[in-house]
């Protein structure tokens, strides 16, 4: 079973993703990306995002 989440940065600089587990599909604005375990992606502050996790995954969202 697929879980997906829809997101948007709070007022901060930019955030970091960082996959630590699993496989993880990501929407950013029109940009798409799929990471692995040990993939990271940054953003610009306030860009949305759609997470869909492809396997058992794990990510975490940093605001800087």
């Amino acid at each position: 079973m697929a879980v997906t989440t829809k997101t948007k940065t709070p007022a901060y600089d930019a955030s970091t993703i960082q996959v630590l587990e699993g496989e993880v599909k990501f929407r950013a604005g029109e940009e798409r990306y799929v990471l692995s375990a040990g993939g990271t992606l940054v953003l610009q502050g306030n860009v949305s995002y759609d997470a869909e996790a492809l396997s058992d995954a794990a990510f975490l969202h940093t605001l800087v």
